[in-house]
C-alpha cells in the first residue's frame, strides 16, 4: 500500500459519495439547462444541493453558488 501525497490535485471518493452520484447519475442525467422533464429534474438535484451546502456553511440562499472547478470560480469571483 502507497501513500498518496497529491491531495491537491484531488481526494479519495468516500463509498457513500460514489453510491449517492450512482444514483443521481443513473436518475438525473438531463441538461440542467433543458426546459424538458430530465432537464428539470436534474435541475432540481442541483439546486438542492446547493440549498444544502448554503445550510452546511451558513450562507444566505442567494449568495451560495456552485462552480465546476477551482479556477473557474476563481475567475467568476472577480466578475460579480
Amino acid at each position: 500500500m502507497g501513500i498518496y501525497l497529491d491531495y491537491s490535485a484531488t481526494t479519495p471518493t468516500r463509498s457513500e459519495v460514489q453510491e449517492l452520484m450512482g444514483q443521481i447519475m443513473a436518475q438525473s442525467w438531463g441538461n440542467p439547462s433543458s426546459i424538458h422533464s430530465w432537464g428539470e429534474r436534474s435541475a432540481l438535484v442541483i439546486e438542492r444541493a446547493r440549498l444544502a451546502v448554503a445550510a452546511l456553511v451558513g450562507v444566505r440562499r442567494r449568495r451560495s453558488y456552485l462552480r465546476g472547478e477551482g479556477r473557474q470560480l476563481t475567475i467568476w469571483q472577480f466578475l460579480v
